[in-house]
């Protein structure tokens, strides 16, 4: 997984943070909150997502 820098995060639209379940990325999207960035977490994070049967892209590849 690549590490983005907090400079590097867009402060004028939503940041979306998603994690395995939405525990810890609840945590980094209140974090991020802190410092000014609109940061949303992605409830439930990527097990419901293919939970659901949505589809997913790894590394720009579709999976």
């Amino acid at each position: 997984m690549e590490r983005v820098s907090v400079i590097e995060l867009p402060t004028d639209q939503p940041v979306p943070v998603i994690g395995q379940s939405g525990g810890r990325s609840a945590q980094a999207a209140m974090f991020l909150s802190t410092r000014g960035f609109r940061a949303v977490n992605v409830a439930a994070g990527t097990s419901a997502w293919v939970g659901s049967g949505t589809p997913i892209v790894s590394s720009m590849v579709e999976v």
